[in-house]
């Protein structure tokens, strides 16, 4: 259900976010009210969609993230918007649901992705209370680095 929901809103399926996490991307905790769990901001690029810089909001749930939104980014800032803390339960990302996600991805859904403009992302936030808020300077001040340790291998 969130996967589609995501689908409609932002053009992308949920499971590709977790793709994200394969290479450096920088996160900030999100602080901007109290949702009863911590959750993160992070934006780095996605290999499976040819590296396009995504922003994802998710939770840790024991020892899993637990994606909320994954959207594309702005070029250019905007008002923030909350995320709400009603969710669904979390879902696992099994090798067949991220190649089932990898398989929706067509190049015309990319295309459609690439031609997305600022004021539809700003149309995505301000009707998703869970989209990933704008990634100002601010944000960037206080978002940190983080390479996983599978990438620093890769490099060495």
């Amino acid at each position: 259900m969130k996967d589609a929901i995501n689908k409609a809103k932002h053009g992308l399926p949920l499971d590709l976010g977790s793709e994200l996490f394969d290479g450096p991307f920088v996160e900030e905790q999100d602080d901007r009210q109290d949702y009863g769990e911590t959750l993160f901001v992070a934006t780095g690029p996605v290999a499976s969609i040819a590296d396009r810089v995504c922003v994802v909001v998710y939770t840790w749930r024991n020892a899993t993230r637990r994606l909320i939104s994954f959207r594309k980014p702005m070029t250019k800032t905007s008002p923030d918007t909350a995320p709400t803390s009603a969710e669904p339960p979390a879902v696992p990302v099994t090798a067949d649901r991220l190649a089932a996600a990898r398989a929706w991805m067509t190049p015309e859904r990319l295309a459609e992705l690439d031609a997305m403009t600022d004021a539809d992302i700003a149309t995505q936030i301000e009707s998703n209370p869970d989209a990933a808020p704008e990634l100002t300077d601010a944000w960037f001040e206080n978002a940190r680095l983080v390479i996983p340790l599978k990438s620093r291998k890769r490099a060495a």
